[in-house]
């Protein structure tokens, strides 16, 4: 009986250590796969040319192999065969198994959403977009986010290097799942955004970044037309020629008719975005433009320089009629921005170069007619501008808006966690084209007391880097209104703090509480101001999360963040970034 007991004892242990030696070279090839899935999801550039794809599609293929061969390795497992039938202990083989088939279908999800994808690369061509392939790719999106949000299990009972595996994993599927749905919202918009369901016309709002309001000033505007997936701009032309003759009827709240209303943003098109409530600009603009021109356009897209960029390094060189020689990626910012002010005098008529974003706008569609752009990669670059806010789009359709909104395209500050939510904006006061000179940066002190609340302290420096002794132009003024020597740049710094929070002097605006001050630098000099903000409570069961939205100006604030939490311990604390070029969240874990 003794020796029974004994002789069953040996053989479970014997099959244990066969059991944990086939698991942990089972995880050897699942890590494997999970480095790679890890890279790819890091790397946007490799879904942007059919060569990156076809290497996305070469590390499927290894994700596949990796885990049949991890299949393998436990299929041939006796003892993982029998300790996954004995109770108690079962866990933990049931656990790999499972991570194993896991990975598969990630694998096999993969490969057929980038199936999908070259069909549609492949099914459209210049300015038209298959609706067909972008539908069944909306589709295969929709059954993928179902099918990868059911793969998110908790580790439970796993331990060891088995746990640990599955945490990796699992965080993995949380990304692509958040991924695919914004990917799946943003299809859904695409498709009536390309005319699915009748013909559409947009208004490009052409946003100047070196006359900078919360976006870049509106000086040109232009329209697209969308119908059954073909799309096409036309210049309308300067904003001199279509002033609205009387305000319109677009109901301003009572902060911003506070802080902004002097500007008179509902007869101006000049001031139509110092706000940074872009969905309300929107709705300003749409109404302006129907006053005018009798032309009620479906939605507004805020385009401004930078965007112009991005485009311009996919279509190449296009040509403007009303400027010299080619523009391109790389001097379209110089053109446009200072080359069209710098050689004339203050006052000087300026209608000409105020048509050219707009006029650059369509130049670069027309140019998608003739050559072939990657769609996948159009869609990276849009995305891209959409997270630095110099790409947003306004909709009439309540519907499409909300849309928009989840996507964070719609501009808005507050649809995403607005009482965590910090924005600031450095905004010209001159008739000037400085702020292709001016470059500000943002030092954030966060300070977190024993009761959990956050004072924040922000101090801005605002570096005017124009040349000395400039003699007085359009773009280096004086204006002889609020600048009096050339170069010398006056201007608002407002910065919006979160809901709820505590700012001296602040208003609510654009969902959040907007205070500001005055900003007045002359050339190869700077300024720094502060503001103090408190927000109660700050640290939510352990967690203390701040969210910045950036100025989409020609080139990103600079940006340092500190944090200093005495009396707490702090983990995960996060890298932070040199620039504030995209909407960024910062999260730290407190514990006290």
């Amino acid at each position: 009986m003794i020796g029974g007991l004994v002789l069953f004892v040996v053989v479970v242990g014997l099959l244990g250590v066969s059991a944990y030696h086939s698991a942990l070279r089972a995880k050897t090839s699942l890590e494997t796969a999970r480095t790679l899935i890890s890279a790819d999801l890091s790397n946007k550039q490799v879904f942007e040319s059919s060569a990156g794809r076809a290497k996305l599609a070469s590390d499927i293929k290894t994700v596949e192999a990796d885990a049949d061969n991890a299949s393998s390795i436990l299929q041939g497992s006796v003892g993982m065969w029998v300790f996954r039938y004995i109770p108690y202990v079962n866990d933990q083989p049931n656990g790999i198994v499972n991570l194993v088939d896991d990975v598969r279908t990630t694998a096999a999800t993969g490969s057929t959403l980038l199936q999908r994808v070259n069909t549609l690369v492949a099914q459209s061509s210049g300015t038209t977009v298959s609706l067909s392939a972008l539908r069944s790719l909306q589709h295969s999106v929709a059954d993928a986010t179902t099918t990868m949000s059911s793969l998110n299990r908790p580790a439970g009972g796993l331990i060891g290097p088995i746990g640990a595996a599955r945490r990796d994993f699992d965080v993995q599927i949380e990304k692509i799942t958040n991924d695919l749905d914004r990917g799946d919202r943003t299809l859904s918009f695409a498709l009536p955004f390309l005319g699915e369901d009748g013909a559409r016309t947009y208004l490009i709002a052409g946003e100047n970044n070196a006359e900078m309001r919360d976006q870049g000033e509106v000086l040109s505007l232009a329209l697209m037309h969308a119908q059954k997936g073909t799309f096409d701009v036309d210049v309308t032309g300067s904003v001199d020629n279509i002033e609205p003759s009387q305000a319109v009827n677009v109901p301003m709240p009572a902060g911003t008719q506070a802080v902004f209303g002097g500007y008179r943003p509902t007869s101006i098109w000049q001031s139509v975005n110092a706000s940074a409530d872009y969905p309300l600009s929107g709705a300003i603009m749409q109404a302006m433009f129907a006053q005018v021109q009798g032309v009620h356009v479906d939605g507004v897209i805020a385009l401004d320089v930078p965007a112009l960029e991005s485009l311009l390094t996919l279509t190449g060189p296009v040509s403007v009629p009303e400027i010299a020689g080619p523009i391109s990626a790389q001097n379209v910012a110089t053109v446009i921005l200072h080359d069209q002010y710098s050689a004339y005098l203050p006052g000087s008529a300026q209608a000409q170069r105020q048509d050219n974003i707009a006029a650059v706008a369509q130049a670069t569609v027309d140019r998608m007619k003739s050559e072939h752009i990657d769609l996948a990669a159009l869609g990276s670059a849009l995305a891209s501008d959409v997270e630095g806010r110099h790409l947003m789009v306004w909709e009439k359709a309540p519907r499409n808006e909300s849309i928009l909104a989840a996507m964070g395209a719609s501009g808005s500050l507050d649809s995403t966690a607005p009482t965590r939510t910090f924005h600031l904006a450095v905004e010209n006061s001159t008739a000037t084209k400085l702020d292709y000179y001016v470059q500000p940066s943002v030092n954030i002190q966060v300070d977190v007391t024993s009761n959990g609340d956050a004072l924040v302290n922000t101090t801005v420096t605002v570096a005017n880097t124009t040349p000395a002794g400039l003699g007085p132009t359009f773009q280096t003024g004086p204006d002889g209104i609020n600048s009096f020597f050339p170069g010398q740049y006056v201007g608002r710094v407002l910065l919006w703090a979160p809901r709820g929070s505590i700012t001296p002097q602040s208003t609510p605006e654009s969902g959040l509480r907007l205070s500001q001050t005055q900003t007045n630098v002359l050339p190869q000099q700077s300024q720094t101001l502060s503001f103090a903000t408190v927000i109660p409570h700050a640290v939510v069961n352990g967690h203390l999360m701040l969210r910045f939205v950036p100025q989409p100006r020609l080139n990103p604030m600079g940006f340092h963040l500190e944090l200093s939490a005495p009396g707490w311990h702090v983990t995960q604390t996060p890298n932070v970034n040199p620039e504030l070029a995209t909407t960024t969240e910062y999260s730290w874990s407190l514990t006290n």
